[in-house]
């Protein structure tokens, strides 16, 4: 079945990934390409244009949960001054993502919150890029 675009699929749910406790770095690092390649795939749906299928229309409606989920691993990956750092930024982008979805007026404080989003999340985006990259190490040949 074809669902117009924009539209959820009623009857299908769109794969959410549950909050993600990954000890092993190398593990999580995998697990962060994995869901960074998911995004990707969207992306190319969204740009396709036209109708999308139901399992496609519940993959589109899934991004909200698997950037959250590829974020909380990211900064589950900092270190500890930086992880906290992390998660007030975090919370701050969450709160202005709240506040422009709530619509309607917002009051001058409420603007100047929503007016500093891009600085906020250019400042995680550059935690997150300064992080360590964990990789596999390569077997010893005996």
């Amino acid at each position: 079945a074809v669902v117009p675009k924009g539209e959820p699929a009623a009857s299908e749910e769109a794969e959410v990934p549950e909050p993600l406790e990954i000890s092993d770095p190398v593990e999580a690092e995998k697990k962060i390409k994995t869901l960074k390649k998911k995004m990707v795939q969207i992306q190319k749906l969204k740009e396709k244009g036209g109708g999308l299928t139901e399992e496609e229309a519940a993959k589109v409606a899934s991004e909200p949960a698997l950037s959250n989920a590829a974020l909380e691993l990211e900064i589950g990956l900092l270190e500890p001054e930086a992880k906290k750092h992390a998660k007030v930024l975090q919370r701050k982008l969450q709160d202005i993502t709240k506040l422009k979805n709530k619509g309607g007026q917002l009051s001058p404080q409420e603007r100047d919150k929503v007016s500093k989003g891009g600085a906020l999340q250019k400042e995680l985006d550059g935690l997150l890029a300064a992080r360590p990259m964990f990789r596999e190490r390569p077997t010893a040949v005996t």
